[in-house]
């Protein structure tokens, strides 16, 4: 059997996971498109497109706020689009490269 902790989240495994969709999102980024990512999980009733379309910087990344008492803001990876603006691509480069 496999333990209940194997892939858990905060796992090498889970990090693992999670920096794949993040160096795909970017690879999308640097081909000049902008990025909607989605866990295979998540389904659609309607196009979400609309809910998406934030004006101005606050619509740069629109994802699900998955906070929690550890951190003040923690984005869930599972449901994000992303502009493609050069803040965007600096932002995802930090958070890649950040140990």
């Amino acid at each position: 059997t496999i333990d209940a902790t194997f892939y858990g989240w905060g796992s090498v495994e889970h990090k693992f996971l999670i920096n794949a969709k993040l160096y795909a999102l970017r690879d999308v980024l640097e081909c000049g498109a902008d990025a909607f990512v989605t866990d295979t999980d998540v389904g659609f009733r309607r196009d979400p497109r609309p809910y998406l379309e934030v004006p101005g910087p606050r619509g740069d990344v629109v994802a699900q706020n998955d906070t929690n008492n550890n951190y003040k803001l923690s984005l869930n990876s599972g449901f994000m689009y992303w502009k493609r603006t050069r803040q965007n691509l600096d932002l995802i480069h930090d958070i890649i490269t950040v140990p």
